[in-house]
């Protein structure tokens, strides 16, 4: 079952993220979504499971060096959008 199909722009909005940069994220593979034309819609499904993997690599990022400025905006990203989604 695939759920609620999602925009791209809703994703950017929960994200706090540009649409560019969603977009960016569906054409280096990293978001999952379906295309028919023009049109990209992205599960709910696919996109917790995106945010599961952001999270993962996060933590695993936390051991092996400091924390970059970019690191600590993704985190913020990503846990923003977990708390939104409960």
């Amino acid at each position: 079952m695939i759920g609620e199909l999602l925009t791209v722009e809703e994703i950017a909005q929960k994200l706090g993220a540009s649409v560019r940069w969603i977009q960016e994220r569906i054409r280096d593979g990293s978001i999952r979504h379906f295309r028919d034309g023009n049109i990209i819609r992205i599960s709910d499904a696919d996109f917790k499971e995106y945010l599961a993997r952001c999270s993962t690599v996060v933590e695993a990022q936390k051991s092996s060096r400091p924390k970059r400025s970019s690191d600590r905006v993704i985190d913020y990203m990503v846990k923003d959008a977990l708390r939104k989604k409960r």
